[in-house]
């Protein structure tokens, strides 16, 4: 099972709970829709490529690809 799953544009995954968001691994809400991340960890290669997953799951775009060099 994906620690993505659940996840939806309305809903985070499953396994994401108030002490963690899958995607970032801390007690902070990172959904693609809902808050994206937080500007202390944009360089933070772990969460944005666990961002840039979750946002290819929903199906919306990377808001911070461009910032950072499309791939």
């Amino acid at each position: 099972m994906s620690s993505l799953s659940g996840i939806s544009v309305r809903d985070c995954a499953k396994a994401c709970n108030e002490n963690s968001c899958v995607i970032g691994g801390r007690p902070r809400c990172m959904h693609p829709c809902k808050s994206g991340v937080p500007i202390e960890l944009l360089n933070d290669r772990a969460v944005q490529d666990a961002f840039d997953h979750a946002c290819t799951a929903l199906g919306v775009r990377n808001i911070y690809k461009t910032a950072r060099g499309a791939s």
